[in-house]
């Protein structure tokens, strides 16, 4: 069976770095959980998940010195478990994620698992472990899966979690957008105008067609607004900005 490639460390390492709120605990119970089924040393398996369950309960209560002591001895004691078991790599790989995660080394566990897990549900485990609030997850896993920059990804699941109230159709549009690259804080202003605007079915297919940037259709509103006293608006949608696209999808159709 071909290797599934995975991301390197320093990637699950830069994309780690985007938040200031990892949250390790769940990380690394939502990893067992994952993984800890399909180790099928019955002995391995207890011993990996006993380290789990008392490194999480240290990482939840960092400052107790007898649970920091339990954890390095379940660490040290799943470790030398693995040692001593026929190191056979396809039976001991879910149990060597496990002990990467509960040795704290968060982005080699995480890349460790992605061929083990599939990179959706990777991401979607470290995305979630991220906590992000006002946030786009499902968005950010798409781009990272279609090979986006950390960085990049999740400044658009930032940008557009901020209108998760917004009409199916403009999150649509949205999400598009980012996915081809085209989404910045214009786009969004337009798009956020037009979920106050509260269109009709025939204001919202001409508000589509503009904001996808039908060269035609920008052109017909323009021609539109300046014929009708709003040369200002006009001009800006002739050069690119689609802040009056609300405005022009209103006064096209009354």
């Amino acid at each position: 069976m071909e290797e599934i490639a995975a991301h390197p460390v320093g990637w699950w390492a830069e994309l780690l770095a985007t938040s200031d709120h990892f949250d390790a605990p769940f990380f690394v119970e939502e990893l067992t959980s994952a993984l800890s089924p399909r180790v099928t040393n019955p002995l391995v398996r207890r011993e990996v998940e006993l380290a789990a369950a008392t490194v999480t309960r240290h990482l939840q209560r960092p400052l107790d010195a007898h649970l920091a002591d339990d954890a390095d001895a379940a660490r040290s004691r799943l470790r030398g478990t693995l040692a001593r078991v026929d190191s056979d790599s396809t039976r001991l790989a879910e149990a060597g994620v496990i002990s990467i995660a509960v040795g704290g080394d968060y982005p080699g566990a995480a890349s460790a698992a992605e061929p083990l897990l599939g990179a959706p549900s990777t991401l979607l485990l470290v995305m979630t472990a991220l906590r992000f609030e006002r946030f786009d997850t499902a968005l950010a896993v798409r781009l990272l899966a279609a090979g986006r920059p950390p960085e990049e990804a999740i400044r658009y699941g930032a940008l557009v979690g901020r209108y998760a109230w917004w009409p199916a159709w403009l999150l649509e549009i949205g999400t598009r957008r980012a996915m081809d690259g085209s989404l910045d804080e214009g786009v969004m202003a337009a798009l956020d105008m037009c979920a106050f605007a509260k269109m009709t079915p025939a204001q919202t297919h001409i508000a589509r067609k503009l904001l996808s940037g039908d060269p035609r259709a920008l052109r017909t509103a323009a021609d539109h607004l300046e014929t009708i006293g709003e040369p200002a608006a006009a001009a800006d949608l002739r050069g690119g900005d689609l802040t009056p696209v609300a405005l022009a999808a209103k006064l096209m159709t009354s």
